[in-house]
């Protein structure tokens, strides 16, 4: 049995409030992996690019094209580093005495 639906002005079904709940809650499950696994937003902190980046600007790291391959995803793109790539470190944790740790 079908229900009786709204039509718009174009005589098309239109979508019911838990159907447009479901497309909301899909589109943010799939920005919010996207912006966990694939993409990242950094700041630049410092003017130590100055020829290139600036203090303030804002980049969007692609975080799977110069990661290592991983064994069970032989179909990810990698590729190495070239020269003119802009890589992003994270900041060293900082010891209790005030002191950077690097590895």
């Amino acid at each position: 049995m079908q229900r009786n639906r709204t039509m718009d002005s174009a005589g098309r079904p239109r979508e019911t409030s838990l159907e447009g709940f479901a497309s909301t809650c899909s589109i943010l499950a799939v920005g919010l992996f996207e912006l966990t696994f694939v993409f990242q937003n950094f700041v630049i902190p410092s003017s130590s690019m100055a020829s290139t980046l600036l203090f303030g600007d804002h980049v969007l790291v692609d975080r799977l094209t110069l990661a290592p391959p991983p064994p069970w995803a032989p179909f990810m793109h990698y590729r190495d580093v070239h020269r003119g790539d802009i890589v992003v470190f994270y900041k060293p944790a900082a010891e209790p005495n005030g002191n950077h740790i690097f590895w």
